[in-house]
């Protein structure tokens, strides 16, 4: 295992608050995905990957109460799919 994918794997088993986001401007379509597998792969369960996509960086910016869950009042894009 490669050393980052070491100290990856050892933060997701000791609970560490990983933000799961790029640095940047416009996003990179197409790079989410292999990520979550990535990060899957390495140990992390894929509900807290999902978290870690979703309300974790929402409150690591102080926007936690505005986004990063699909509950009443939150602002979000969803879509839902067959299957």
């Amino acid at each position: 295992m490669k050393p980052r994918a070491e100290a990856f794997a050892k933060a997701v088993k000791k609970g560490a608050r990983i933000v799961f986001g790029t640095d940047a401007a416009a996003g990179m379509p197409g790079h989410t995905a292999p990520e979550f597998e990535r990060r899957v792969a390495l140990g992390m369960p894929p509900r807290q990957a999902i978290v870690h996509a979703t309300s974790t960086p929402a409150r690591a910016l102080g926007m936690g109460d505005k986004i990063g869950d699909l509950k009443p009042g939150m602002f979000a894009d969803i879509i839902a799919v067959e299957g």
